[in-house]
């Protein structure tokens, strides 16, 4: 597999993003340099994709590839500042992307996945670094590498060095620099196309190149809006579920639309400029059968909000309707509020717009009614001016209090209590003991046999995220692609069949993963959430241990834990929420 190749288009062979299926070497040269000096074009032999390049432009069609990879950068990295602009329709991945070597490193900026090794900070925002312990086909041969994936903003700029340091920090070593690069990854049959403006890019080409290029619609005609210039930037990155779901960026009081695109199935950076002020507020308008839109995150200008750290969201589905908080979804029509553009976070609008937010989410006339009656346009069902207003503050306050109780926000931040193994006989008690303790915010990991046998109802009634634990809960790492992707389909069927929402997130059985279930968990859409405290309540820990495990959670952890087996774990629940609640962490679900 090994094939070196010098030239301005070096073919490489790349695993599918997730995995631990790496590329071969390419050839050395004396880049480094603000000009790019190395390409790379990619398929593994199913379909068929060509690319091109004009002085640092850099193009990719593909068709009904098995697996592409295309980017374009440095060659050796020299801790790079990698700049760009463009657009990807039809990718899986969309991002920087690059190899280390002693030890040999694989990473990706901008996407989870594996096991974490902590957080760090950048100019661009935090993120948090997980890695895969992988063996097989690398850039040097074959063997054993480290494979680590950066979530949080992958979008341009990225300064290298800051996530080098990061890791250091982390304890890990870095190793020397081989080539890093601006990269489109497609896989599963897929088609598109992408563009790359690399360095300080052009908004305008960029604009017209996204506009031209996207048989799906991935900019849409108002595109140009996100062009016309401002000292604001908002980059929205964004998928939908069936891929004509439509979405708009409003600003200030007067609901400003800044931008809108028509999304894809896989992730894409939507990026639009003003240079209005106040809040921000990200819509999906056109609801219908199969249509969710997925909000990973925005940038403002450099600075990133996570959707699932925002407490006003008017079209997930929660608690039995459309309306709540805390989550990357919008299955209705609605919208996320990000805060103002100038406040860094979402907490200086939190209050304003939780009025609009109790609307959609309890139902009560009087907050609707409140609502209708500060808008300061009346022409949008969103509420008008809610984030910036000084006719709708009157009226927020009420309500605030009920947006802030259903989010159950701590000063030190959220933790994530998530169990396994449900549902059970044991699931109202399980239900019982996190009410009593005042903990409503719950992530369940279905198992879908146990679905088929006792239902969803306790958990579905208490409002409770019910995610993806596989449907027979087996050993899966001997087996196919196709079967995992058939297993973790049918849990993802089982849950909806009780009427709950598609599952966007999985613990994998075992937490045993390789290619072929991180391929499949892509394909379905699910991302991998591993635990970052093991109360180790499945190898007989104590109710005591159990709760001092859980006593090292931090805000964003989540503990793995089984109450619907153990009567131990039950038991210990309103210790470990007290516990929590006793260092000022509050409660959210995936």
């Amino acid at each position: 597999m090994k094939n070196i190749m010098i030239g301005l288009l070096v073919i490489l062979a790349i695993g599918l993003m997730g995995s631990c299926a790496p590329e071969a070497v390419v050839g050395a040269d004396n880049g480094g340099g603000r000009a790019a000096n190395y390409t790379q074009c990619w398929t593994n032999g199913q379909g068929s994709a060509s690319c091109s390049r004009n002085g640092e432009t850099f193009t990719v069609q593909f068709s009904n590839v098995g697996d592409v990879v295309a980017g374009i950068g440095y060659n050796p990295c020299n801790s790079a500042t990698i700049s760009w602009t463009g657009s990807c329709n039809g990718c899986a991945y969309w991002g920087v992307y690059g190899w280390n070597t002693n030890p040999l490193v694989e990473y990706y900026i901008g996407r989870g996945g594996g096991s974490s090794a902590g957080s760090y900070s950048t100019s661009m925002g935090s993120f948090t670094l997980q890695s895969y312990n992988c063996n097989g086909p690398n850039i040097t041969g074959n063997g054993n590498f480290q494979q680590y994936n950066c979530s949080g903003s992958g979008s341009s700029p990225v300064n290298l060095n800051e996530h080098f340091n990061g890791w250091r920090n982390l304890g890990k070593s870095i190793g020397g620099q081989n080539y890093c690069m601006m990269a489109a990854e497609a896989w599963n049959g897929a088609s598109g196309n992408a563009t790359i403006y690399f360095g300080s890019g052009s908004s305008s080409s960029s604009s017209s190149s996204s506009s031209s290029s996207s048989s799906s619609s991935s900019s849409s005609s108002s595109s140009s809006s996100s062009s016309s210039g401002g000292s604001n930037t908002i980059v929205v990155r964004a998928r939908g579920t069936a891929g004509s779901e439509h979405i708009k960026v409003l600003v200030g009081s007067n609901n400003t639309e800044i931008g809108n695109w028509t999304l894809g199935t896989s992730y894409n950076n939507y990026s639009c400029s003003t240079n209005d002020t106040g809040g921000i507020a990200v819509v999906f308008d056109n609801d219908g059968s199969n249509k969710d839109v997925q909000i990973d995150y925005i940038t403002v200008n450099g600075s990133t909000r996570q959707a699932e750290n925002q407490t006003t969201n008017t079209g997930v589905y929660q608690n039995g309707g459309c309306g709540g908080s805390n989550s990357e979804w919008l299955h209705c029509d609605g919208y996320i509020g990000f805060g103002d553009i100038g406040s860094g976070s979402s907490s200086s609008s939190s209050s304003s717009s939780s009025s609009s937010s109790s609307s959609s989410s309890s139902s009560s006339s009087s907050s609707s009614s409140s609502t209708s009656s500060s808008s300061s346009s009346g022409t949008s069902w969103w509420g008008g001016g809610w984030w910036g207003s000084s006719s709708s503050s009157s009226s927020s306050s009420s309500s605030s209090s009920s947006s802030s109780s259903s989010s159950s926000s701590g000063s030190a931040g959220n933790v994530y209590m998530a169990i396994d193994d449900g549902p059970s006989g044991n699931s109202s008690a399980v239900v019982s003991a996190f009410s009593n303790a005042g903990c409503t915010k719950v992530t369940v990991f279905a198992v879908g046999n146990n679905v088929n046998n006792n239902g969803l109802s306790a958990y579905k009634n208490a409002g409770y995220s019910i995610q993806n634990h596989s449907q027979t809960h087996s050993h899966m790492t001997s087996w196919s692609y196709q079967q995992v992707y058939n297993d973790l389909n049918s849990c993802n069927q089982a849950i909806q069949n009780q009427g709950c929402p598609k599952p966007t997130r999985i613990r994998l059985p075992y937490l045993e993963t390789n290619s072929n279930i991180q391929q499949a968990c892509s394909a379905l859409g699910l991302s991998v959430v591993s635990p970052s405290v093991d109360t180790q309540d499945w190898n007989g820990a104590s109710q005591q241990s159990i709760i001092n495990a859980c006593n090292s959670l931090n805000a964003g952890g989540n503990p793995l834990m089984h109450p619907d087996v153990y009567a131990s774990t039950r038991a210990a629940i309103p210790t470990i929420i007290q516990n929590l609640k006793n260092r000022n962490l509050g409660f959210a679900q995936y």
